[in-house]
């Protein structure tokens, strides 16, 4: 009986690190996506409350812009009901031209500050002090055009099913997350590039 508990316990304290070592980074999508760009697309999906992305919000933003092989699409998508007031903040946001201004504020705003953006009316009051013109924030807020890119980001999540942020796309195939890669997320998405454009160069 001895025996058999050491050679348990000597297996397990074998087998661990192989584990560790072959966990997988990523997953396929489950139904690929079709992607017209023509260089590799990488999709971001978050959400500005989301504190894991709020701490990579500057490496995976630094990462992007040093690649020029890439087109980056960062999506606020709402995964919960209390998520669509930013997700309409965002697009408008990009609508107005100003999300590379404001984007890094509003982390800060909701997670060294606990500026509570999720409420409207301190939205509207917090954007003013960013001297934004809220009279117009608020018309393109509400618009139709708004409401049908949030539409839009809620149906591409719900494509690659995804059930948290936050999240990548590659090429509309590979998923991978800091859930998944850990501190390798960088790296891993190197890796899921390269991939995608040696595959974009086979079909052709």
């Amino acid at each position: 009986m001895k025996f058999i508990k050491l050679f348990i316990v000597l297996l397990a304290w074998v087998t661990l690190p192989v584990l560790g070592q072959s966990r997988q980074q990523y997953t396929l999508a489950p139904t690929i996506q079709p992607v017209t760009e023509e260089k590799v697309e990488v999709i971001k999906f978050f959400w500005y409350g989301c504190g894991i992305c709020n701490s990579i919000n500057v490496s995976s933003t630094r990462w992007a812009q040093g690649r020029n092989d890439i087109v980056y699409k960062p999506f606020h998508v709402p995964l919960r009901p209390d998520w669509v007031s930013m997700t309409r903040a965002f697009y408008t946001l990009v609508q107005m031209n100003l999300l590379n201004e404001l984007n890094d504020k509003i982390f800060d705003a909701m997670h060294k500050e606990n500026i509570i953006l999720d409420d409207e009316n301190i939205l509207f009051a917090w954007l003013a002090t960013q001297n934004v013109d809220v009279a117009r924030f608020k018309s393109i807020y509400n618009s139709f055009g708004i409401q049908a890119r949030v539409n839009q980001a809620r149906q591409l999540a719900t494509s690659y099913r995804l059930t948290g942020v936050p999240a990548f796309v590659v090429d509309g195939k590979y998923i991978t997350s800091p859930r998944l890669a850990g501190n390798d997320l960088l790296q891993v998405l190197d890796q899921l590039v390269e991939r995608a454009k040696t595959e974009r160069q086979q079909r052709r």
